[in-house]
């Protein structure tokens, strides 16, 4: 995109690749997959690493996205905008643009409350992914 606001690059970017995985789950599922199964994909992976952490500092430099955001926490929107598409993709297909405003709002600058820390070596590759657990049941309740 050629821009010369950083932020607006930054949150262009942010909106585009959500949209684009709310009309093709396909792309969804290869824009969060952490994993990279093949060396094609790996190099990819890597690039794509780089890009997100030079529109991240860009953005910072210009003093449009507080300081504490860093590059994985795109991949957290991304990853979040995921689940969003799969639970409303029929009954709500736009809902991702709310969860997008709410995310690029939190991200920007003025906002100063407590972040916590950044996503460990072990999160980045992979290990963060939700693990499906469920509330315990009642069976589950009185054994423990």
């Amino acid at each position: 995109m050629q821009c010369d606001d950083p932020w607006i690059r930054f949150s262009t970017f942010v909106e585009r690749i959500c949209g684009a995985m709310a009309t093709d789950r396909g792309f969804s599922d290869l824009v969060v997959s952490v994993l990279p199964t093949s060396r094609t994909a790996g190099s990819l992976c890597k690039r794509r690493n780089r890009a997100l952490s030079a529109l991240v500092r860009r953005a910072q430099e210009a003093g449009a996205l507080r300081e504490n955001f860093v590059p994985e926490d795109v991949m957290l929107f991304l990853m979040a905008n995921a689940g969003v598409v799969q639970v409303t993709h029929a009954p709500a297909p736009h809902a991702w643009r709310r969860l997008v405003a709410f995310l690029l709002r939190r991200a920007g600058r003025e906002t100063r409350d407590h972040c916590p820390p950044r996503p460990t070596p072990a999160d980045r590759a992979g290990d963060a992914r939700p693990r499906h657990r469920h509330a315990p049941g009642p069976k589950e309740q009185a054994k423990g």
